[in-house]
């Protein structure tokens, strides 16, 4: 009995939190996307690619990635990533190479391929602009469903619920209900 309870008071506090979150906060939107085609774009940053040392030529290629795996073609942006070095790369490529390796596994369906990136590059993530943070947290939310995880899903969903513009808002609550609904009381 004592075991149900806790859960309850769990799950009763995160709800508590979600509403809070919602009704206390104003979400601030993501910066506009240029007007430039994507595919147009691509063809820019490979040719910065080509012609950059080999350093400032694999950021354009995560910059290539990133934009590729913002489209969901993962696959594309996984074979741009291959044989990458991270070792002279600037911070901020370092972490967006983490969260589009998470994309891609989690296009794959490997959750703890995602999480571990995640993980590995979590004070680097935060580090970064908060559209970078943005797709982390979904990301990890995502990775925790595919792995069962409802309490984390939701814990993960309720901490970003106040950045999301109005159609993520919406699907993140449906994905946050879903986990809440999921979350056992035993």
């Amino acid at each position: 009995m004592h075991k149900i309870t806790t859960r309850l008071v769990i799950l009763i506090a995160l709800v508590y939190q979600l509403l809070l979150v919602g009704c206390t906060t104003s979400p601030s939107q993501p910066d506009n996307i240029a007007e430039i085609s994507i595919e147009r774009q691509l063809e820019h940053l490979y040719r910065l690619a080509k012609n950059s040392d080999s350093a400032i030529s694999e950021s354009y290629r995560i910059d290539a990635a990133d934009l590729l795996s913002q489209q969901q073609r993962f696959d594309e942006a996984a074979t741009i990533l291959e044989g990458i070095s991270l070792q002279q790369l600037p911070l901020k490529a370092r972490a967006i190479y983490a969260v589009v390796q998470a994309e891609i596994a989690l296009s794959r369906f490997d959750a703890d391929a995602a999480l571990n990136s995640l993980n590995q590059n979590s004070e680097l993530i935060l580090q970064q602009d908060q559209a970078l943070q943005l797709r982390a947290s979904l990301s990890r939310a995502d990775g925790f469903d595919l792995l069962n995880r409802p309490l984390d899903s939701a814990r993960e969903r309720i901490h970003l619920a106040p950045l999301l513009d109005s159609s993520q808002r919406n699907k993140n609550e449906t994905a946050l209900w879903g986990a809440l609904i999921k979350t056992p009381l035993i």
